[in-house]
Formats: structure tokens, C-alpha cells, sequence
């Protein structure tokens, strides 16, 4: 399955998603008070077509930060970051790992390449998600 978020007008992203990702979504899905999984209840949304970074970063800072006092603190951004360099070390393809962070590839390569790398994408981000298990199965013993 493919989630697919509208970022800005008229231009979709597609995600691809495994198993662990869609189990995680369908729990979260039944404490939700709309339809939308992170609604935005600000007007930037309406102005960008997409969820802020400053809406994300505001359940951080309220809800994990506390859970989790001996962490530095962190943003959104952080968060992209820290996937990105894993994958790299996972050994996922540069091009395929700033695809899963829906980057566009600069230069001619990005013009003349317009596929979307969705079954390299949903292989990358389930070694994301089985590296996450892991660490919180580590975590937790």
C-alpha cells in the first residue's frame, strides 16, 4: 500500500509503505478525530497545501520531550537526517534513499530520470523499519 500526500497544489508525493508502517498508521488511525491521519488545525496548511514543519515539531517538544529527558532536543528535520544517514550506511543507493525523503535529484540526472522508484523506495524504508524494531527491541531489554 501507497500513501499518497498532496504537498502542494496540483503536485502529489507517493510513499511507499511496508507492513510495519501500515500497522503503526492503522492503530493511530483509530484516535483520530478527522479523516486526516496529522491534521493541521492552523491556517498554514491551506497556505502550502501540506503540514508545517512548526505544527510537527509542537507534539515533540510537548509530548516526547518529556518522555524522554535525557535526549537532546531535536526537530522534524533531525529526524529526516538521521534516517537519510542510516540508509546510507544500510547500503541503500544514494539516488533511492533521497527519493524516499522525496528529495529531487539536482542536475541532469534529476531532468532526465523521472521514475519513481517505488519498489527500490519500499525496500529501503522496511530496512528503515526493521532497523527501528530492532533498536527498540534493544531498547526494551
Amino acid at each position: 500500500m501507497d500513501i499518497v500526500t498532496r504537498k502542494q497544489k496540483n503536485m502529489a508525493s507517493t510513499i511507499p509503505l511496508g507492513n510495519q508502517a501500515l500497522e503503526i498508521i492503522t492503530e493511530l488511525m483509530l484516535f483520530k478525530e478527522n479523516e486526516y491521519l496529522l491534521p493541521t488545525y492552523r491556517t498554514t496548511m491551506a497556505k502550502t497545501g501540506h503540514v508545517s514543519d512548526s505544527y510537527l515539531n509542537k507534539p515533540i517538544k510537548e509530548i516526547v520531550y518529556p518522555l524522554m529527558a535525557d535526549v537532546p532536543p531535536f526537530t522534524i528535520h533531525d529526524l529526516r537526517r538521521t534516517m537519510r544517514t542510516h540508509l546510507g550506511k544500510m547500503g541503500v543507493d544514494r539516488f533511492v534513499a533521497e527519493r524516499c525523503l522525496n528529495h529531487k535529484i539536482a542536475g541532469m540526472e534529476g531532468v532526465y530520470d523521472a521514475g519513481d522508484y517505488l519498489p527500490e523506495r519500499r525496500v529501503a524504508l522496511n530496512k528503515w523499519a526493521d532497523f527501528l524494531i530492532a533498536c527498540e527491541a534493544r531498547a526494551d531489554s
